[in-house]
């Protein structure tokens, strides 16, 4: 059996959440983020901020309701992400079991183009900027409330398709595993994907009662910072349209930004990936 290359450990840093040491925590007047190389050298830290791409009506119904909700790695739509969560997840002692889970990038502009067209289906998507502090505070509350712990991992991108489909089947007849290497095995990713610089927070039961894994979260609207409106596709160069794109684009999501104002008190800003200067 395959040993887990870059296996992660996880650290306390608030009642109830959970950190792995992939990533450093820097603790000062505002949480920072940084990501360990493979040789274990520091990478300077890359911000305060997780991001996350989701459907409007996802947000705006979050919003409107105060709900978090984590959802079954088994919904999602690339087959892998789900591989290990059916086999392995009744598996782990219920008091151990993964309700769910949530993904956001720690990089703002990495890929960007790319996860506007893989993130949007047949309605618009928003990007969303987190504030660690207040995300990570909330979260501790939730934890308290709720009987829950929750565990960012950080996607480990290091094998191919034939080495992940040899560690599922290694895996599969394995007897119970510990939640460490679930939380782990559940933070693969193939190399296809290293693009997206994914961290993965996935909530867990610490009880042995069934969770509903949709959590009130009475400050949801203070957690977020920024939020990113769509871009609207950039025209060619000596299209007439590409002198009037700003105000086009502006048109285009004006519905959007308007609601959006209503409710939040945060910075509401254009995506500027195909505005030229």
């Amino acid at each position: 059996m395959e040993l887990l290359k870059n296996k992660q450990n996880f650290k306390q840093i608030k009642p109830g959440v959970f950190v792995t040491d992939m990533m450093i925590w820097k603790e000062g007047k505002k949480t920072e983020v940084g990501i360990l190389k493979d040789n274990n050298e520091k990478n300077p830290l890359v911000g305060k901020n997780l991001y996350r791409y989701l459907p409007y009506s996802t947000l705006y119904a979050s919003l409107k309701s105060s709900c978090f909700s984590f959802s079954s790695p088994l919904e999602w739509m690339d087959p892998y992400e789900g591989l290990f969560f059916e086999y392995l997840n009744i598996k782990l002692k219920p008091i151990n079991r993964v309700l769910g889970c949530k993904c956001f990038t720690y990089n703002c502009f990495r890929g960007e183009e790319s996860a506007w067209i893989v993130y949007k289906r047949e309605e618009p998507i928003v990007k969303i900027s987190l504030d660690l502090d207040a995300f990570i505070d909330e979260l501790s509350v939730i934890a308290a409330a709720e009987h829950v712990s929750f565990y960012f991992t950080l996607c480990d991108y290091t094998r191919n398709k034939s080495d992940i489909d040899q560690m599922f089947q290694d895996y599969k007849k394995k007897k119970p595993v510990s939640l460490n290497v679930f939380l782990n095995l559940m933070s693969i990713k193939r190399k296809a994907f290293s693009n997206e610089c994914e961290v993965r927070l996935f909530a867990v039961n610490n009880t042995s009662k069934d969770v509903n894994p949709n959590f009130g979260f009475s400050n949801y609207k203070s957690v977020i910072s920024e939020v990113y409106l769509p871009p609207l596709r950039g025209y060619h160069v000596l299209d007439e349209r590409t002198k009037y794109y700003e105000s086009i684009q502006k048109a285009f999501n004006s519905g959007m930004e308007k609601e959006l104002n209503d409710i939040l008190d945060c910075k509401i800003m254009q995506s500027r990936l195909y505005q030229c200067p």
